[in-house]
């Protein structure tokens, strides 16, 4: 991304994933990604969200096949934004495999633009960033490509 983009992991917050968490079906491959965005997201929207991090996902582990979030699969991924504004996002990821009991968390990402305001074109930088801060989702999504 260009100069004026600066991405950062801010600290470790462990997070609590949503109540609703569930896995995809056992012995389904794949990945069922869900985004959510706050109110204050603006003119964001979960879909660009999702877009973005499926590019993000595509250049990490390609081969993926990736689903909406009603659909089965070995691994449910959520990008979970829990703040917005016209400079940047933050949030984390969460996320849980068909054979385990309890969702993971990743850590807060704080992604800020210096010199540009977030739109759609954007978002990857902040989803790539929120790939990158978790190493332990990495297992995870080489299992979801088997």
């Amino acid at each position: 991304m260009r100069g004026s983009v600066l991405g950062f992991v801010m600290g470790v917050l462990p997070c609590l994933a949503p109540a609703e968490a569930g896995a995809g079906g056992a012995g389904q491959g794949g990945l069922a990604l869900d985004c959510r965005l706050p109110e204050e997201a603006g003119a964001l929207t979960a879909d660009m969200l999702c877009t973005a991090m499926t590019a993000s996902l595509e250049q990490s582990a390609p081969g993926l096949r990736i689903t909406g979030r009603d659909g089965r699969a070995a691994l449910m991924l959520v990008v979970q934004v829990t703040g917005a504004d016209a400079r940047g996002l933050r949030g984390h990821l969460w996320w849980d495999r068909a054979q385990d009991a309890d969702p993971q968390s990743g850590p807060e990402v704080r992604f800020r633009l210096v010199d540009a305001a977030l739109d759609a074109g954007k978002l990857q930088g902040f989803t790539d960033a929120l790939l990158a801060s978790e190493p332990g989702l990495a297992p995870a999504l080489k299992a979801a490509l088997d």
